[in-house]
């Protein structure tokens, strides 16, 4: 029996051997160049290193749920190429497989994915103040990572994009800029397990004619025309007070009988004068 036993495990080590596979990301770099309509082109470069097995296939969570894809290559570190087929299993998913159905030994594999979304319709561009502020993500993943990386870069403008600083630990960022393009590089040291690494960028606004420019609007002076019957009432009181006047006169020459108004019209003449004033 004990032959029997080890026969057994001579014969099954080698497939165990074979089921088993250690395979991990060492180095992952995330590119975004963006345009003035708010479109982006999006650049995953991820380093896997296969120490043990037969390396098949992995996952992309968390991408944006609008991503056209344009490229998906894979290379070792010697320059040998490496065939690469995806499938999307739902919106914000990549599923990407390497090699044939035997898949990779051990090396190290290059894998470049460009994809191409609109920031602007995932919100990702806002307007904060006299500012515009980016927001940048990286995909999670299931373990830890060393030395991350985030690279933007932005249309030139008058002023200089700037990383927002926050709590985020380990982090080093620079702006370089040349004639053409602002570049935004940030490095993370240490990136934990299941983690979204989200950072902001200040941008000059005029970068996006689309997004508001935030001016106030010019107060409008409303001028408000007179009462209809302004003009009616002072051309009425114009006219009693000429009458009144000739009435004088005449009534220096020719006597008149005594009118005695009714009790409550004897305010009308004050009343019409007080009109005229207010109109």
């Amino acid at each position: 029996s004990l032959v029997a036993l080890v026969a057994w495990a001579l014969l099954a080590l080698p497939g165990l051997a074979h089921a088993w596979t250690e395979a991990r990301p060492s180095g992952i770099v995330t590119e975004l160049v963006v345009d003035r309509d708010g479109g982006a082109t999006t650049t995953l470069r991820i380093r896997w290193t296969v120490l043990a097995g037969r390396f098949h296939q992995f996952d992309l969570a968390d991408l944006p749920t609008d991503l056209a894809l344009l490229e998906a290559t894979a290379t070792t570190t010697t320059g040998a190429s490496i065939p690469v087929t995806t499938r999307s299993p739902a919106p914000g998913r990549l599923e990407v497989n390497l090699g044939d159905e035997r898949g990779v030994r051990r090396c190290a594999v290059d894998i470049v994915l460009r994809y191409t979304t609109s920031l602007r319709a995932n919100g990702a561009i806002q307007r904060a103040g006299d500012e515009a502020v980016l927001e940048v993500s990286t995909v999670p993943w299931s373990r830890g990572l060393e030395a991350v990386e985030l690279r933007v870069t932005l249309p030139p403008s008058v002023r200089r994009a700037q990383w927002i600083s926050d709590d985020t630990p380990g982090v080093d960022a620079t702006t370089v800029t040349d004639a053409s393009h602002d570049v935004v590089r940030a490095t993370r040291r240490h990136l934990p397990a299941a983690t979204r690494w989200t950072a902001h960028i200040a941008l000059d606004p005029a970068i996006f004619p689309w997004l508001a420019s935030g001016a106030a609007r010019r107060t409008q002076v409303v001028r408000r025309a007179p009462p209809p019957y302004g003009h009616a009432v002072l051309l009425g009181a114009a006219l009693i007070l000429v009458a009144l006047a000739l009435g004088r006169v005449v009534s220096g020459r020719v006597p008149a009988p005594a009118v005695v108004l009714p009790r409550r019209l004897r305010f009308a003449p004050h009343a019409l004068a007080v009109l005229g004033v207010v109109s």
